[in-house]
């Protein structure tokens, strides 16, 4: 038991001291991160369009999806789109679900979102849960086209903030930056958590591998709030 504990003590030590800021962030990823800014730059008419017209909420959700942005890599969301979409177009999720575009949205995300907004009639966002197909497999098709292009990854990540609104509505009171934190979180971890695992995940750094990754990590609410702060204003 004695060495179990010293173990364990050792483990979450290491996990400690491996925290990293979202300064760090940056310098690592320099190229990467401001490849993700001139991208907002260029589709900043898009952004806004598709994200509402007050410059607080698109600058909130740009932040939210910023992170991904930063790591997203055409060339391996190519390869992995181009192996493994068969699996889910014929078999769904179960089988295979991958993160595509610069926001690193899954289909077991947008799954998630559309039955939530389906079945408590949000239908400000009707179009993002309702199809002409009929056949499942057809309606996979069409939404992993929608996931390709810019325009619907945005519009699903407006749709998340109405959800969210909706589903958490006092957290959406909150200050700007605080709002920035538990939405990046609840993007990050899951809008189907409860409340208190998604601010339990806001102080997590488990970004960009995930918490079984024992080496130096980020946090990705703090990474957006970051962004948030220092950019978002530039750009919108």
């Amino acid at each position: 038991m004695v060495r179990i504990c010293f173990f364990s003590f050792l483990l979450l030590s290491s996990v400690a001291f491996a925290q990293k800021t979202p300064q760090e962030y940056e310098k690592a990823f320099p190229a990467d991160f401001h490849e993700a800014l001139a991208f907002m730059k260029e589709h900043k008419a898009l952004f806004v369009q598709e994200l509402g017209k007050e410059a607080g909420d698109v600058r909130l959700l740009a932040s939210v999806a910023f992170p991904e942005m930063v790591r997203y890599s055409e060339l391996s969301n190519m390869f992995e789109t181009m192996t493994i979409e068969a699996l889910y177009v014929k078999y769904g999720t179960k089988y295979a679900d991958f993160s595509i575009g610069y926001f690193q949205m899954k289909p077991s995300f947008v799954e998630k979102m559309e039955a939530y907004l389906r079945d408590n009639w949000l239908t400000t966002y009707q179009d993002v849960w309702q199809y002409e197909e009929t056949i499942e497999s057809e309606i996979r098709q069409k939404r992993i086209a929608r996931l390709r292009k810019v325009k619907w990854q945005l519009r699903y990540l407006r749709a998340f903030y109405g959800l969210m609104l909706h589903k958490f509505p006092t957290q959406m009171q909150g200050q700007q930056d605080a709002k920035v934190k538990f939405l990046a979180s609840a993007y990050n971890r899951g809008f189907e958590q409860s409340e208190t695992e998604i601010l339990r995940w806001s102080k997590v750094f488990a970004f960009p591998h995930g918490s079984r990754y024992t080496g130096k990590q980020y946090n990705y609410a703090e990474v957006a709030s970051y962004f948030y702060t220092k950019y978002s204003s530039q750009i919108f």
